[in-house]
C-alpha cells in the first residue's frame, strides 16, 4: 500500500515521514487516517494522494489552502483577569503540501503552515511559523529539513526539534543522525527578545544492526548545549545554562509471541555552577503475547542525574512492574497492573512528596451479548501505599464505574467515581472525593445510509464534591448542551453551551458561562467555505472584582489551491 505525507498544524508536530526501515521505529497510519487527519488539519484544503505516474516518470503535486479570520473582541476585566484584547482583529493562514513523486520511487516533498495575526490571545507574534518541513528520500536513504522527530532510543534521543534528519541503510544496517535546536516556536529562532528560555543545541547519532533472525543491536551517542547567548537581559540571571553528552547501547528482540528490549545508558551533565555529574540508567521491558491475552513486565532504573534528550526519561525513578490484558471472555475482558517505584526527586521535593510507592490497577469492561449489544460497563480500581523519607504514610484510594449505550440514533453514559487521599505529612488535604457524571445524546436523520440532513443533540452534567478531613469542602458542578445539524448544499450549524458552579472551602462562589454559535455554509463546486460564528464567555462570582467577559463576533473565509 502506497502511503501519504500528513501536514501537522500543531507547534511542534510529528509530521509523518516515509520510511527507510519498518523496524527504525517510523510507523505510518494507512491512508484512510491520514486523510482524516488532513482535513480535520485544514478543512478546505483537498486530501494529497500519492499516485503512480502511467508514463513512469516524475509527477508533481501541489495542494493548499488559504484562511482569512476577522473578528471583534468586546472584551472586560482588565489584562489580569482576561487574556483577551478589545477590538477587532484578523487571523490569516496558509498551508501546502508540495511533492514530487520519482519513477524510481523516490519521493520530493515541502510541507508548511503559517499564520499571521494581530490578536495576542491567539498568537504571541504576528507572523507565526507553525510547521515546516522539506525532505527527499530513495530506495535505502532519507534526508529530512526542518521539523523532525527524531526516534532513535527510549533512553538516548526521542524528541522534536528545529533541524536536520537524515538515514541511510548500509546492507541491513541503518545508520541515523540528526541536528537541531530545542525552540517552543520557530520564531524564538530568530526573534530573541520573544525567548523565554535558552535555545538549546542538540545532535545524535545512532547506528542500528541485526545481530541474529530476531535480534538487533543499536548504539547511540548525543549531546546537547545551551546557548548562554541567546537569552538576553535580566533573564539569564533568573536561568542556568547546561550541557551533557550520553551514550546508550541497547537490543531489541522479536520472535512470534515475545518481543524484549533492553537499554543502557550512561550521561555527564554540567551546569554552569555546579560540578558536573555522571549516571547510569537502565531499562528491560517484554512482553508475551498470545490468543486472548498479553502479559507485560520490566525495569527501569534511572539515576538522579541522568540526562537524555529523551521525553520518556524522569530522572531518578526506579521502578518495577508486571501487567497484562485478557479477554476472559467474550463479554469480558480484564487488565491490570502491578509497580513498585522509588523516586529519588522526592528527597529534594520534601518531606510531603512519596520517596517509595506500591501501587495496583484493575480494570473490567463487560458487555452484555445479543440481548444488550450497545450496553458497556467498565470498572476501575486504583490503589496506592507511598512512604516518605520521613516514613510518613501517603495512600489513595479510587473506584470508578460507567455504564455506556452506543446506538445509531441514542448514546448516553452514566458514570460515578469515589477517591480518598490521606498523607501523615500534609494532613490537611486528607479528604474523600465523589464525583457523578451524565451524558446523553440524540441522532436524527431521513436516511441513515446516506443522509441529506441530520440532526444532533446533547446534554451532560458533572457533579463533584470533596469532603476535606480538617473540615470543609468544594464542590464543582458543570453543564452543557450541545446541538449540531447539517443540510446536503447548505453546511452545517453548531452550537454549544455550557454553565459551571464551584463552591470553595473560603472564599466567594466562582462561576462560568458561556455559548458559541457557528454556521458553515460550503462555496459552490468544492471551492471553501464560508463561516460565520459568535462566542461570549463570561466568569463572575460574589466578588465583583473578578467579573471578566469577552464577547466575540467574526467570519472566516477559507480557499483551497
Amino acid at each position: 500500500m502506497q502511503r501519504i505525507l500528513a501536514l501537522s498544524l500543531s507547534s511542534l508536530p510529528a509530521i509523518s515521514t516515509v520510511p527507510v526501515h519498518a523496524e527504525d521505529r517510523i510507523l505510518l497510519a494507512d491512508n484512510g487516517a491520514v486523510a482524516a487527519a488532513w482535513s480535520q488539519a485544514a478543512p478546505s484544503a483537498p486530501v494529497p494522494e500519492v499516485v503512480t505516474p502511467p508514463d513512469g516518470g516524475t509527477r508533481i503535486e501541489w495542494s493548499g489552502g488559504v484562511s482569512l479570520d476577522i473578528h471583534n473582541n468586546d472584551a472586560s476585566g482588565g489584562a489580569t483577569l482576561n487574556p483577551n484584547p478589545n477590538g477587532s482583529f484578523f487571523q490569516l493562514r496558509a498551508q501546502g503540501d508540495l511533492r514530487a513523486n520519482q519513477a524510481d520511487g523516490g519521493l520530493n516533498w515541502l510541507q508548511f503552515n503559517a499564520t499571521r495575526s494581530d490578536d495576542r490571545a491567539l498568537q504571541s507574534v504576528n507572523t507565526l511559523i507553525g510547521s515546516f518541513q522539506g525532505g527527499f528520500s530513495g530506495k535505502d536513504y532519507q534526508v529530512m529539513l526542518g521539523d523532525v522527530t527524531p526516534d532513535f532510543s527510549s533512553l538516548g534521543t526521542q524528541l522534536g526539534i528545529r533541524g536536520l534528519m537524515a538515514r541511510k541503510m548500509l546492507g541491513q544496517t541503518v545508520l541515523s543522525g540528526t541536528a537541531g535546536t530545542l525552540a517552543p516556536i520557530w520564531n524564538d529562532l530568530w526573534d530573541r527578545d520573544h525567548r523565554a528560555q535558552y535555545l538549546r543545541h542538540v545532535a545524535a547519532v545512532k547506528l542500528d544492526t541485526p545481530l541474529g533472525d530476531a535480534t538487533r543491536g543499536f548504539v547511540t551517542m548525543q549531546g546537547y548545549s545551551d546557548d548562554t547567548g541567546s537569552l538576553g537581559g535580566a533573564a539569564n540571571g533568573f536561568m542556568e545554562a547546561a550541557d551533557g553528552q550520553l551514550a546508550t547501547a541497547g537490543i531489541v528482540y522479536q520472535k512470534d509471541k515475545l518481543s524484549v528490549v533492553s537499554e543502557f545508558g550512561l550521561s555527564r551533565w554540567n551546569a554552569d555552577s555546579q560540578s558536573s555529574e555522571d549516571d547510569r540508567a537502565f531499562l528491560l521491558d517484554g512482553a508475551w503475547s498470545d490468543q486472548g491475552y498479553t502479559l507485560r513486565g520490566g525495569h527501569h532504573d534511572l539515576g538522579q542525574y541522568y540526562t537524555s534528550l529523551s521525553s520518556q526519561v524522569t530522572p531518578g525513578i526506579r521502578e518495577t512492574y508486571l501487567g497484562g490484558d485478557w479477554q476472559a471472555a467474550t463479554w469480558l475482558a480484564l487488565r491490570g497492573d502491578l509497580r513498585r517505584s522509588r523516586n529519588e526527586q522526592a528527597k529534594a521535593v520534601g518531606s510531603a512528596a512519596a520517596l517509595t510507592t506500591n501501587s495496583a490497577a484493575l480494570g473490567q469492561v463487560i458487555t452484555f451479548g445479543a440481548d444488550w449489544p450497545n450496553l458497556t460497563l467498565t470498572l476501575n480500581q486504583d490503589i496506592s501505599d507511598g512512604e516518605t523519607q520521613a516514613d510518613d504514610d501517603i495512600r489513595y484510594k479510587g473506584y470508578g464505574v460507567l455504564l455506556g449505550y452506543t446506538a445509531q440514533n441514542w448514546n448516553g453514559s452514566l458514570g460515578i467515581n469515589q477517591r480518598w487521599v490521606s498523607n501523615d505529612a500534609d494532613v490537611a488535604n486528607d479528604s474523600r472525593t465523589d464525583g457523578a457524571t451524565l451524558q446523553i445524546g440524540r441522532m436524527f436523520m431521513d436516511d441513515p445510509g446516506n443522509p441529506t440532513w441530520s440532526l444532533g443533540l446533547q446534554a451532560s452534567v458533572g457533579y463533584q464534591f470533596q469532603k476535606l478531613d480538617a473540615g470543609g469542602d468544594n464542590q464543582t458542578i458543570q453543564y452543557g448542551l450541545g446541538l449540531a445539524a447539517t443540510r446536503q448544499g447548505w453546511g452545517s450549524l453548531n452550537a454549544n453551551y455550557t454553565l459551571g458552579m464551584v463552591d470553595p472551602t473560603t472564599g466567594a462562589d466562582l462561576k462560568n458561562r458561556g455559548y458559541l454559535i457557528e454556521a458553515i455554509h460550503p462555496l459552490k463546486e468544492n471551492k471553501g467555505e464560508i463561516k460565520l460564528y459568535a462566542q461570549d464567555n463570561r466568569n463572575f462570582s460574589g466578588n465583583s472584582s473578578l467579573y471578566n467577559r469577552t464577547r466575540t463576533l467574526g467570519a472566516q473565509v477559507s480557499l483551497p489551491f
